[in-house]
């Protein structure tokens, strides 16, 4: 089993690195993965319904600023284990083909989640189950 401080030092690497960085370019809602557009982030977020034409294609860069880290709270369920957020960069964007991209929204969000993981082999597995939105703050 490997420690939180360990596993900390690892998220910390990953992060450092750009591992975590992620780009989202469609959204599984229930049934099959639907492209992320301003028509499908108008349901969220209304304004994108008369910024940009319908269809319009985006994606949705995940940056963390700060390394995730396990606390040694359980989770907001009860979970063997919190993993703290701070300061995660989400980045709505506009494909905006040779002329490069067009970012419409920007947040940062800090968040407590409950987390288990699992070592399988040298492969871990980490599963969130819940987040806890009295700790979420939204800048």
């Amino acid at each position: 089993m490997i420690s939180a401080p360990a596993f900390n030092q690892l998220l910390g690497a990953m992060t450092e690195c750009g591992i975590l960085n992620q780009t989202v370019t469609e959204f599984a809602l229930g049934g099959d993965p639907l492209p992320i557009t301003s028509t499908l982030l108008a349901a969220i977020a209304p304004e994108f319904a008369t910024a940009l034409p319908a269809g319009t294609p985006m994606h949705v860069k995940v940056t963390p600023t700060v390394a995730p880290f396990l606390t040694s709270e359980a989770g907001p369920g009860g979970e063997p284990a919190e993993l703290v957020l701070a300061n995660l960069e989400i980045d709505l964007v506009q494909d905006a083909g040779e002329a490069g991209e067009v970012s419409w929204l920007e947040l940062a969000v800090d968040a407590s989640l409950s987390c288990e993981v699992d070592a399988i082999g040298f492969v871990f597995s980490a599963s969130v189950r819940q987040v806890d939105t009295r700790k979420a703050n939204w800048l």
